[in-house]
């Protein structure tokens, strides 16, 4: 899990958060709003001088959703996958994507987003599903993350520009934040995220 910080506080703050969480005994599910979350943070003593308490809410929010995603429609996806692979073209990534009921009945958004990246870098490049799962769950990660809202990231890809200008602003954007000292993904570069990002706004909503 990244959270857009110098790597060597990244760790520190992911192990102050889980500390927390333990220590109060309470899960994200339990709660309706990122207020009601960012109000237990408090009262169980979470301080950080990186990350307010409304950040880190909205963040166990979206992983929570996109993990419930994932959990609910796994057996689902390993017959869709496996289905799905003869109909996959070797064409460019916007070219007939093949993309399961499943995952497109899945809520609009950025678990969705993560629930196709993981088809298509299964499907498409031959990947193990559950590395699948994980990178894509990172790429997504990467949004999040670097504080872009999915409707940010739709105006652009859904916008009236060519592919190419999508893929420079989309640079653009994820390059300044790397100036602005958030860490930078291991383990995959900016151009695959841009490329399944763009593929699943072409091919999913």
């Amino acid at each position: 899990m990244k959270l857009g910080l110098m790597e060597s506080t990244v760790f520190q703050e992911v192990d102050k958060i889980i500390d927390v969480m333990r220590l109060s005994h309470f899960g994200v599910d339990s709660y309706e709003s990122a207020n009601d979350i960012s109000k237990s943070l408090r009262d169980a003593g979470y301080i950080s001088g990186h990350l307010n308490d409304r950040l880190v809410a909205e963040l166990l929010i979206e992983w929570t959703k996109i993990d419930t995603a994932q959990k609910e429609g796994k057996l689902k996806d390993e017959t869709a996958l496996t289905e799905s692979q003869g109909k996959v073209s070797d064409d460019s990534l916007t070219v007939n994507s093949g993309i399961p009921k499943q995952i497109m009945e899945v809520e609009e958004g950025y678990p969705r987003m993560a629930l196709v990246m993981a088809f298509r870098l299964h499907s498409r490049r031959g990947l193990d599903e559950q590395l699948s799962k994980d990178l894509a769950r990172a790429m997504v990660g990467v949004w999040i993350t670097y504080g872009f809202t999915y409707r940010e990231i739709y105006d652009i890809c859904c916008g009236t520009d060519t592919p190419e200008i999508v893929t420079f602003k989309l640079m653009d954007m994820l390059n300044k934040k790397l100036f602005q000292g958030y860490a930078k993904p291991m383990s995959f570069g900016f151009g695959k995220l841009i490329k399944l990002t763009q593929f699943y706004f072409d091919q999913a909503i």
